[in-house]
Parts: C-alpha cells; sequence; structure tokens
C-alpha cells in the first residue's frame, strides 16, 4: 500500500509538471493510462511498464510519475516481506 492510502496515490501520480514532459498533450486523445511496476521488498518501485498506452507525452508523464513515487509500504505474505506486482490506471486532464 502507498503511505496515505489511494487518495495521496492518486495524490502524487497528479503533477505532471514534474516530469517536464508538458509539449504534446495538446495532441493526445486518450487521457488514460495503465501502468503496471513491482514494489520490492525495501517499498521501492521497480520496473514500470504501459498495459494501456496513449500518445507519447502521456505515456512518458505516467512512467515519470510512477518512477518518482516515494516508498511504499512493503507487502507481507505469511509475516514475511514480499515482493508485490501493482497495476495502477492514471487519468490525466490535459486542459
Amino acid at each position: 500500500r502507498y503511505p496515505g492510502g489511494d487518495a495521496e496515490l492518486f495524490k502524487q501520480l497528479r503533477p505532471i509538471d514534474r516530469c517536464k514532459v508538458l509539449a504534446g498533450f495538446d495532441e493526445c486523445l486518450s487521457t488514460r493510462v495503465v501502468v503496471t511496476f513491482i514494489v520490492e521488498k525495501d517499498g521501492v518501485v521497480t520496473s514500470p511498464r504501459l498495459l494501456r498506452e496513449a500518445c507519447p507525452a502521456l505515456q512518458a508523464a505516467a512512467l515519470c510519475a510512477v518512477m518518482n513515487l516515494g516508498k511504499w509500504v512493503p507487502g507481507r505474505l505469511g509475516g514475511k516481506t514480499v515482493r508485490v506486482q501493482m497495476t495502477v490506471p492514471i487519468i490525466y486532464d490535459p486542459r
């Protein structure tokens, strides 16, 4: 889980200006991207990839936002810390 829950996660994914890929959003027809990634045992995000593609500017913004997330609370299974695969839909409003 992300510290602060889903509301904090989507709040952190929203500000795309820090990723410096704003150019090209005006041409985006789609506003939704689905990203999957691994939360490692130490809470760090690795291996992000797109499951649902969109325009290149939106794809770059989504991957950048995911890689810039802070540490997650690692998954636990049977009392042990484990790696967890996450899938997150990200919706941007280019206006």
